[in-house]
């Protein structure tokens, strides 16, 4: 038994669930980190020697035996900044590509582990921005705040170490304003991330309607309605142009307030190091040390808080993704199909919770049968052609093939097996054969030239090259019915059990759709085949017909039964064969 899950994506907060998530990027995270801190100690070693060299020449006491062993180390650690510099930065940049290969993979595997069922889950335009924008946003967190976190808590630590043996008091006050910065941040984090959350959704928004948008251009421009949705399109990125300024004024302003308090405890430590240094306190070179380093304290964690803003949309990116890779997935199911009769108990469906769009559905499709579903749009045809052919998921009732529950049988077999072929298939940029062979790979040129006869599209392709005609994408260089026909060759080239003709033949001319029709006759007694049509002419030559009528179901039996006993069947058939006969008289007439 299956029930109905109508959970939307939720915002997950779970920054702590990335690292464990990144695999080997850890490794490269870490000795970004080692070299960073190598690199202090580099610089470290440089302000040492340069400060005895400038302490030396003041009281000039500077002489050829003293001056090579500083200056040696002075460019050794000089050296050994610069090679710290470069392998930090190499393997940051791995730990970025790292991060991205793996995110990416995940949500891929988790999409092929869902199916096409994430479509009731989100859009596919907020999927993509998630896998792109929303990953190289976590980039920016784990290839650069995490090191930078890291290196932020080990710098002031060491450099109070350090300074401690030159005067313990100076050490000691650097080491006080360390926490400030981290204060500040966490200050705003809470609006931060909130804000975060709305620029984010804001974006995924905008690019939904820009995607939709564009898909839906040649409906615009034939109904007028481009400049509403042109205004529509502006007033939303209007929309997100605001909140993008009160992110940059929320990110200024708290920049601002690092900036005050890093460089405000940098100029204080420096003047507390001179007044030791005139009081005699401390020697001219541990001052110098001291002027030179101190910014040391508080440029780690000054860099710490520009990260930490990039960091919060890449966040808020991931609670997106966490969400996604969250979803159930169906668990693993060993049945395979070897009979192919369909029956359907109680069988419900709901795309928004509360408003059915199937109810209580109950059928029986022999198996090697021809049956015809039909219905005024909206009757939920598709859905339930979705449904049989495993899209949707979260049906109620029960579905059962060969006498096998459907939630029993495996994804693999139910691919295999059960072929459905939707009136927008899609056709992929490349040649006739390449979309063949997609439907099988091993198919030879007789097979693939066999089924494009049987679908009356042979001769076109020949005249145009051959199998090698190249295609543009969706097919832009074929016409509605040539993409149809070239869909279900594909789909006939695979050789599954179960067809489910969604639409297939509502772009064909009367002559094509004949063709294709003894095509399916043909193929009924071997296979099932389920034609979902709204051409009565075409539904009525079906074994068993079954009428659906708000998501319910009407009737069901053969065309003679259905046409004297359900009025509703009966006025679907008239109305259509009277359009049908005054276009044909019509053309007669012209």
């Amino acid at each position: 038994m299956k029930t109905s899950d109508s959970k939307q994506l939720k915002p997950v907060t779970v920054p702590r669930r990335l690292l464990p998530l990144v695999g080997k990027a850890k490794k490269y995270i870490a000795l970004t980190v080692l070299f960073r801190w190598l690199e202090l100690v580099g610089s470290v070693g440089a302000v040492t020697a340069l400060a005895f060299l400038l302490q030396h020449g003041w009281e000039q006491t500077l002489f050829a035996g003293l001056l090579f062993p500083w200056l040696t180390l002075f460019a050794g650690a000089v050296l050994l900044r610069f090679l710290c510099v470069w392998l930090g930065t190499e393997f940051s940049q791995r730990a970025a590509v790292q991060v991205k290969k793996t995110l990416r993979s995940r949500i891929y595997a988790k999409l092929l582990k869902t199916g096409l069922s994430y479509r009731e889950k989100t859009s596919t335009a907020a999927l993509l921005q998630m896998a792109v924008d929303g990953v190289e946003q976590l980039q920016v967190y784990l290839g650069g705040y995490v090191p930078q976190f890291c290196h932020s808590l080990l710098a002031p630590v060491t450099l109070f170490f350090l300074l401690a043996f030159l005067n313990l008091k100076v050490a000691l006050l650097l080491l006080l304003g360390v926490p400030l910065i981290p204060l500040a941040m966490f200050g705003v984090q809470k609006g931060a991330r909130r804000l975060m959350r709305a620029y984010w959704g804001t974006y995924t928004d905008l690019g939904q309607g820009f995607l939709e948008s564009l898909q839906g251009l040649t409906t615009l421009k034939i109904y007028g309605a481009d400049q509403a949705r042109h205004d529509q399109m502006n007033a939303a990125a209007e929309g997100f142009r605001r909140i993008t300024m009160k992110v940059l004024r929320m990110q200024l302003a708290s920049v601002t307030l690092m900036d005050l308090i890093a460089y405000g405890w940098t100029a204080l430590g420096i003047i507390v190091a001179l007044t030791e240094v005139a009081k005699g306190r401390m020697p001219l070179w541990s001052g110098i040390c001291v002027i030179l380093l101190s910014s040391e304290f508080f440029l780690p964690l000054r860099l710490l808080g520009s990260f930490f803003h990039s960091s919060m949309n890449g966040i808020a990116a991931a609670e997106k993704m966490f969400a996604l890779l969250d979803l159930a997935e169906p668990a693993e199911k060993a049945g395979e199909l070897d009979r192919f009769d369909i029956r359907l108990a109680a069988c419900g469906f709901s795309y928004v919770k509360g408003r059915e769009t199937l109810r209580k559905i109950s059928l029986e499709i022999p198996a090697g049968s021809f049956a015809a579903i039909v219905g005024e749009s909206g009757s939920g045809k598709s859905t339930l052609a979705g449904i049989l052919a495993g899209v949707h998921r979260n049906y109620t009732g029960s579905i059962r093939i060969g006498g096998r529950e459907f939630d029993g049988i495996s994804p693999e077999s139910l691919r295999r097996r059960i072929v459905l072929v939707e009136h927008n298939a899609h056709i992929f940029k490349g040649t006739v054969a390449d979309n063949l062979r997609m439907g099988r790979p091993e198919a030879s040129l007789q097979e693939m030239a066999a089924v494009l006869k049987r679908v009356r599209l042979y001769d076109f392709v020949m005249a145009q090259g051959g199998l090698a005609m190249p295609l543009r994408e969706q097919g832009a260089n074929l016409s509605g019915g040539q993409r149809q026909r070239l869909a279900l060759a594909r789909a006939l080239l695979h050789g599954g059990d179960i067809y489910i003709l969604d639409e297939a033949t509502s772009n064909m001319d009367a002559e094509s759709e004949e063709s294709v029709l003894r095509v399916i006759e043909t193929m009924a007694g071997e296979k099932t085949v389920i034609l979902i049509t709204h051409r009565m002419a075409a539904a009525a030559r079906a074994e068993r017909i079954f009428v659906l009528r708000d998501g319910v179901l009407t009737g069901q039996g053969g065309h003679t039964t259905l046409y004297r006993q359900n009025a509703y069947y009966a006025g679907l058939y008239d109305g259509q064969q009277g359009i049908e006969n005054f276009a044909e008289a019509r053309e007669v007439f012209v």
